[in-house]
């Protein structure tokens, strides 16, 4: 660990500052296959150790802005949930889905041990469990995966849970944790019935008043999810969270909620 020692001298104290957020220094501390289709960083040093002592970041699917430097030079900054906070060992993990055309993805894919970038944040996932809430449902693409699996691990007991997961294949799937009671549902990208057409076919739920849904991924997806919710469900509106990650065909797709991070 003799490099780490010597990262950490060079590293120590370094914030580099950006429009209205501090960027923390992180090193790569390990990396890790999770499935064919996400592979998972394990960030450390310095800065995230100071970047951890933020009380946001423990929140379920809170999230942060990761940036790299690129093929060309140029720093490229993109939007990752907080899959998981170490305390103990001053580090934060993060899953990446794998696509060819995403540069920071492409960037974690080659990463190594020692490697370096820098992160801002962090930001809320818009998830707290409401008071009265009987059934929670959590709808995503494998975007919403790590913050969906974070909300889950977070849940108290006894609690009524449906998750439903699309996946880019099969083997993406695995083994989730909770206290509750969760019944969990996988779906295939490009396969039928997909996420929209699954939610569908539930029909109106009976017990709509104390239900809470959180839903995140593709910005078309969450806008049919949302419409169909409140105005075939009646859910209200106050009873629904909806988060757009990304945009079929948009390389930098930019929510509200990613002001203040400048790339």
């Amino acid at each position: 660990m003799s490099w780490l020692n010597g990262l950490a001298s060079r590293l120590s104290g370094l914030i580099v500052p950006s429009g209205d957020s501090e960027r923390h220094v992180a090193v790569v501390m390990d990396t890790r296959r999770v499935s064919p289709g996400i592979r998972r960083l394990s960030l450390g040093g310095p800065g995230v150790q100071r970047f951890i002592m933020d009380g946001g970041v423990g929140l379920p699917a809170a999230w942060v802005k990761l940036f790299v430097v690129a093929q060309g030079g140029l720093t490229i900054g993109r939007a990752y949930t907080i899959r998981r906070v170490d305390r103990a060992l001053g580090r934060i993990d993060v899953d990446f889905v794998r696509h060819e055309h995403g540069p920071v993805s492409q960037w974690a894919d080659q990463a190594r041990v020692g490697d370096t970038l820098s992160l801002a944040g962090p930001r809320p996932g818009g998830f707290v469990l409401q008071e009265g809430t009987q059934w929670l449902v959590l709808i995503g693409d494998a975007s919403a995966l790590p913050a969906i699996e974070a909300i889950l691990s977070s849940l108290p007991e006894p609690l009524r849970v449906t998750a439903l997961v699309e996946l880019p294949s099969a083997q993406d799937g695995r083994v989730m944790t909770s206290a509750s009671m969760v019944r969990l549902h996988w779906v295939l990208a490009g396969e039928r019935p997909g996420l929209v057409e699954t939610v569908l076919s539930w029909g109106v739920p009976d017990d709509v008043g104390s239900c809470q849904v959180w839903l995140a991924g593709e910005a078309g997806l969450v806008t049919a999810l949302r419409q169909h919710v409140l105005g075939t469900w009646l859910l209200p509106r106050e009873r629904l969270y909806g988060k757009a990650y990304w945009r079929h065909g948009q390389a930098d797709f930019r929510s509200r909620d990613d002001e203040g991070f400048q790339t």
